[in-house]
């Protein structure tokens, strides 16, 4: 029987949606407030154990800003978890979800990543 690779990662820094993609004349890039914050969620997922197979995750977002969408903060940390190597592949891995938003309280993000396989 294959052990279970569970994850539970505080990122104690305000959440920020990941924000749309704009076409320039040369290339198509995100905000720099988007890219900033994906590149510091990289940074803390990057020293955790890629997980193979499909996962679950939930996903706690605190201290949003009141109209953000759930959606783009979602895609922000699915595409860090990718980039961090913790998700082995792509994020279509990811089968299972569950997530909550609030706007109270102190800004973090709490992810729980579990191996399904």
């Amino acid at each position: 029987m294959k052990a279970v690779v569970a994850h539970t990662i505080l990122a104690p820094f305000k959440p920020i949606p990941q924000g749309r993609a704009r076409v320039g004349r040369w290339a198509t890039y995100y905000p720099k407030t988007s890219q900033a914050y994906r590149k510091k969620l990289v940074a803390l997922l990057s020293e955790y154990e890629a997980i193979e197979g499909p996962v679950a995750i939930e996903v706690e977002i605190a201290g949003a800003r009141k109209n953000s969408d759930l959606t783009n903060h979602l895609k922000a940390i699915e595409d860090a978890l990718v980039d961090a190597g913790v998700i082995a592949g792509d994020d279509v891995r990811i089968v299972q979800q569950i997530s909550a938003m609030v706007v109270a309280g102190t800004p973090h993000t709490k992810i729980t990543i579990r191996s399904l396989a």
